[in-house]
């Protein structure tokens, strides 16, 4: 009952109690994550964010992890899931030098009136963004027209039900002098797990506005400006539509073909 008003938005300010009700049934999951060897959480806000942080030779690393599946149920739909407004103004307890952002569920799992306000918390304050559920591995950089640059490592499946051949994870190297990073795959093969041979290669990354080095900043008129469609939009689940909601951006390359005589691109 407590899930479906939630979901319908009979609930519509969800407080700490119904959190901690809907999280009963991760109990177990909770009791491992603090019982591991890295310890409890050095920050937490109920059963539905916290916070790690590793420290070496000056130099800081933040994990923010997010509880995605705490309305999650069996066989559940995609754009089903919910995740709090308030919980996403958690200012962190530090300013790091790299933020890693994890939750279980993609943004598709949230619905279309809610999930870019997350996209868009998780992008502006992460560094690198850890997903699964879906149990397709890939893995690409994300740029945005306001200065960020993200990478997404969405996770392979670990083990799957009727499918004991198939199991892999991924491992991130991070060089925080050199602003590099490289990331190596693991598939199950002959009993073992062997490194993805192709995946060998250091390479830089980009923070963005979480460098604190950006010539200027958008103030929130003229985003607001840049978002305005232009026109007077409708749609029922959502009142103000802004040019993101349904605009999408061409994906162009530069493609070069060398024939016998000339050399020709095309963009």
């Amino acid at each position: 009952m407590v899930i479906t008003g939630i979901r319908t938005g009979i609930n519509k300010g969800v407080d700490e109690s119904m959190i901690a009700c809907c999280c009963g049934v991760q109990e177990q999951f909770f009791t491992f994550r603090d019982n591991f060897t890295t310890g409890k959480p050095d920050s937490t806000h109920g059963r539905i964010y916290w916070e790690y942080v590793w420290e070496k030779g000056g130099a800081k690393i933040l994990l923010r992890c997010y509880n995605t599946a705490w309305i999650s149920q069996l066989k559940e739909q995609q754009g089903t899931l919910f995740y709090p407004e308030k919980h996403l103004q958690v200012v962190p307890i530090i300013t790091a030098d790299y933020v890693v952002a994890v939750f279980h569920h993609p943004y598709n799992w949230l619905p279309a009136t809610t999930y870019r306000q997350f996209r868009a918390h998780i992008e502006e304050t992460s560094d690198l963004i850890l997903t699964g559920h879906e149990h397709e591995p890939d893995h690409y950089q994300k740029y945005s027209f306001k200065g960020e640059v993200n990478e997404y490592l969405e996770g392979a499946v670990f083990q799957e039900h009727g499918r004991p051949d198939r199991s892999g994870f991924h491992v991130v190297y991070l060089d925080l002098v050199a602003q590099r990073q490289r990331t190596v795959s693991f598939w199950w093969q002959n009993g073992m797990f062997v490194p993805d041979v192709h995946e060998d290669t250091w390479l830089g990354y980009k923070r963005g506005s979480r460098s604190g080095k950006r010539d200027f900043d958008l103030n929130d008129e003229f985003a607001r400006w840049l978002e305005e469609p232009g026109a007077c939009y409708h749609h029922p689940a959502k009142t103000n539509l802004s040019l993101s909601d349904f605009f999408v951006f061409p994906n162009l390359k530069e493609l070069q073909f060398r024939g016998r005589m000339n050399l020709s691109t095309v963009r």
